[in-house]
């Protein structure tokens, strides 16, 4: 093989080796954003992506489960002033009253929350023992559920992570 050669093999598999490169060193990354997209339905309508898989995941491991067993009045959210029309409109309040109870009980901990991400905040509340290990996890798939959301979402779906809301303790 002469240098001629050389090069030019080098400039047939830079490309896909980059990429694979790119691909195994973004695997975490990659793999967090397919996971929240849920699931893809390609129907006559185009393509529609919902979350009811991430709905199903974070609902068993917090424990809600679609099992019937949850009273239709723990779907009620009490947030004042709301102007809710839309599921995702719903879906976006839940995430915003979740955001203030974390912050307020972070700033009831002394906490600085400036510039800090609800998962972080989470993060400095467990190490202060304000909320438990399992109930952090909980609340930060909450925190994935409900950032995952997308305008497709429906009233059953928003139900749920309503239930999921209120079993979570904050």
């Amino acid at each position: 093989m002469d240098f001629q050669q050389f090069i030019d093999l080098v400039d047939k598999i830079i490309w896909p080796v980059t990429v694979l490169a790119g691909l195994l060193f973004f695997r975490k990354h990659l793999g967090n954003v397919i996971s929240s997209l849920g699931t893809i339905k390609a129907g006559t309508d185009g393509i529609e992506m919902t979350f009811q898989s991430k709905i199903d995941d974070v609902q068993d491991l917090i424990g809600t489960g679609n099992s019937g067993a949850i009273s239709k009045s723990s779907e009620h959210i009490s947030i004042l002033g709301s102007r809710a029309e839309t599921p995702y409109q719903q879906l976006m309040e839940i995430k915003d009253t979740l955001n203030q109870k974390i912050v307020k009980k972070a700033i009831e901990f002394k906490i600085p929350t400036d510039n800090t991400s609800n998962s972080a905040l989470i993060d400095k509340l467990k190490e202060v023992g304000a909320v438990t290990l399992q109930n952090a996890r909980n609340i930060n798939a909450l925190i994935d559920l409900t950032n995952s959301g997308n305008p497709s979402i429906n009233q059953s779906q928003v139900n749920q992570v309503k239930r999921i809301y209120n079993a979570v303790q904050l």
